[in-house]
């Protein structure tokens, strides 16, 4: 999302790969225990549990790695959207399951429970931003402007995180964590996206 926000935590958006920090007062600097990688494209692609937390490696984007994923959601979002809402909500289920097995090795391959390359997490929740009023409003014909609409609105709350996004992502340091924050902003971000349907 080219949107941006600040947050208290982290953002994928501004995550530079280091947890590093300077302690001013000592003049020291605190290491991480574990150090944070750069993912490599050649590694990436070699695991499929890799290849699935990057989001297909759209999550390397040297900019942006969260907007990448949901950017690249998109089309696979209209072509579920096309089978039907009960496929759409299948998928959604799945790759939320899918999500927490790949981002719980990518997290500990890369070094950060949420590293920034992670962003299966954002493909589940800009699904389900648009599985929400498709099942509220059975027989809605959704079209560009939703897609657009819901793609904003999704990476506008995953980036500012209300609650309850905030709470999973500071402090639920796990895959289901990675994974819970992007379903509460999709939660949220679909509930506001339904006057657009409505309005229809």
């Amino acid at each position: 999302m080219t949107i941006s926000g600040a947050d208290t935590g982290v953002d994928k958006e501004s995550d530079s790969g280091s947890d590093a920090r300077s302690d001013s007062g000592a003049g020291r600097t605190e290491t991480p225990a574990t150090e944070v990688a750069k993912p490599s494209f050649g590694k990436t692609l070699g695991s499929p549990a890799l290849l699935l937390a990057s989001g297909f490696v759209s999550g390397l984007s040297p900019v942006a790695p969260g907007t990448a994923g949901s950017l690249v959601t998109i089309p696979l979002a209209w072509w579920l959207i096309g089978l039907g809402t009960p496929q759409l909500l299948a998928a959604t289920s799945i790759i939320f399951l899918l999500g927490v097995w790949s981002s719980g090795i990518a997290g500990k391959a890369w070094g950060k429970v949420d590293h920034g390359a992670i962003v299966i997490d954002e493909v589940a929740g800009q699904l389900l931003t648009f599985a929400v009023p498709l099942v509220l409003v059975p027989g809605f014909s959704p079209d560009s402007a939703f897609l657009l609409a819901g793609f904003v609105l999704f990476r506008l709350f995953d980036i500012v995180k209300p609650w309850p996004a905030r709470y999973f992502d500071l402090h639920c340091k796990n895959a289901w964590g990675v994974m819970l924050d992007d379903i509460a902003a999709g939660l949220m971000a679909g509930i506001v996206l339904m006057p657009l349907v409505l309005l229809s």
